[in-house]
Order: structure tokens, then C-alpha cells, then sequence
């Protein structure tokens, strides 16, 4: 399960149970986690099964001096989120460089309309050729695929601007955009 953002309503009604969760900080959060790990941690100290913490989304140009600031200091969250879910549920996370190495690419491919360069012909070409990396490993352990997930299910056509409706695999009448071959 992925949450976007902490809600500790939702953090609340998981714990103890077998759910996984992504948790993301949002760009707004970014520097006061940078600067008060600590602070940025209350409340959630709670049996939940984190698996992925997701930091920022689509930073824009205006944030690169909060860009260097996260990065150098984004450390010090990570761990005293290993340190907290530890404690919590100790085989949650085996080990703090297990998570750290694990890299997460959002979007990494454009949607498929509503931008220059958008097309099914691209997402598919991408999707297709994320599933076969991934499953082929790493070059010094081959034999172990590479956990990824496509960023979402269905097209969202509620959402502004125009490009952030359709990064789905589906669209809203649940038909496929595009065939993605998992196999």
C-alpha cells in the first residue's frame, strides 16, 4: 500500500496488521525533515510494516538549494526510521542498507498523453523494458530480480495539469491502454 503523505489515521488502522506500506514525504516536509529528523519521526512510532520510504516528488528547478540540503541531511531520517521501526517490529527491516540501496524511480517514464514527446508507443517500449531489467538482476547478483512497481493502475482524470491524468496502466473504464508483458 502506498500512502502519499503520514496520515496517522491510516498509520493507526494498519498497525499490527500484514500490509506493507510506502510511506512518502511530500516536497513540503522535505526541509524540516532535512533539518529536525527527529521532529519529522513524532507519531509514528507505531507497529506498521514499512517497506519503501519515498522522499519528495518531481522537485523543480526553484529547490535545488533544498535539494542539496535533503540530500546531505536526509541520512540522518533515514536511519532514525530504521532506528523507530526497529523497535517496533525488528524483522520489518533486516537491515538499514537493504533499504538505503534499494532505489526508487517515480515516473520514471512520461504518461502516456497530455505532454510533449507523451505516447502509449513510450510507456509501453519503457514498461516492457523496466519488467526485463529488473527481472534480470543486478551484474553482481543476477539471479536476484530487482523488486520495482509501475507508479499507478489507472488513469486519475480528476487530477491538473493535463499530464498528471494519465500515467495508468488502465484506464478509468478499467480497459488496458497497453500490454505489458510480466512474464
Amino acid at each position: 500500500m502506498r500512502l502519499y503523505s503520514p496520515n496517522l489515521d491510516v498509520l493507526q488502522a494498519l498497525r499490527g496488521s500484514n500490509i506493507e506500506l510506502m510511506l512518502g514525504v511530500p516536497n513540503d516536509d522535505l526541509e524540516n525533515i532535512a533539518t529536525h529528523p527527529a521532529g519529522a519521526m513524532h507519531g509514528c512510532k507505531c507497529d506498521v510494516r514499512f517497506r519503501y520510504i519515498a522522499v519528495g516528488r518531481a522537485l523543480q528547478s526553484p529547490s535545488l538549494p533544498l535539494k542539496a540540503l535533503s540530500s546531505k541531511n536526509i541520512d540522518q531520517f533515514l536511519i532514525l526510521f530504521y532506528r523507530i521501526s526497529s523497535e517496533t517490529n525488528p524483522i520489518a527491516l533486516k537491515l538499514l542498507m537493504e533499504v538505503l540501496w534499494r532505489l526508487w524511480y517515480q515516473k520514471s517514464v512520461g504518461p502516456t498523453a497530455g505532454d510533449f514527446g507523451t505516447s502509449v508507443e513510450n510507456a509501453t517500449t519503457f514498461n516492457n523494458n523496466l519488467i526485463q531489467d529488473v527481472k534480470s538482476g543486478t551484474p553482481r547478483k543476477p539471479e536476484n530480480p530487482i523488486e520495482t512497481n509501475i507508479f499507478v493502475m489507472f488513469d486519475e482524470g480528476n487530477k491538473d495539469p493535463e499530464r498528471e491524468k494519465h500515467w495508468g496502466l488502465y484506464s478509468p473504464n478499467k480497459q488496458p491502454k497497453y500490454s505489458v508483458i510480466f512474464n
